[in-house]
């Protein structure tokens, strides 16, 4: 009889491992932000108002959202060149952006 309480603790443990589950929002959020840079870096190039403030720099095909109690990753594909990817055009990649991993607490 004392069998059955172990056996039960250990399978719970082990769906638990199985899971992305963190023990904070926080620990959630960046293991999505550690997850969303490992993508395929480009360089993003202003347009419309981020032209006034001069703003260049790179960012990847991978980003996080927040929704109800986890983070969703999310994946694009990106054009195969070397060119910069305009704001506005990073706008209409995401649209199309994939969920790819969940981080929940």
């Amino acid at each position: 009889m004392k069998a059955l309480p172990i056996f039960i603790a250990l399978v719970a443990s082990s769906l638990t491992a199985c899971d992305n589950n963190y023990q904070s929002v926080l620990q959630a959020e960046k293991a999505c932000e550690d997850w969303a840079s490992q993508g395929v870096v480009f360089t993003l190039e202003p347009t419309g108002y981020l032209e006034s403030i001069e703003y260049k720099g790179a960012t990847t095909n991978r980003f996080c959202e927040k929704k109800e109690i986890q983070y969703i990753g999310y994946a694009f594909n990106r054009p195969n060149n070397d060119k910069p990817v305009f704001a506005d055009e990073l706008i209409k990649l995401r649209g199309g952006a994939k969920p790819t991993k969940k981080f929940r607490w």
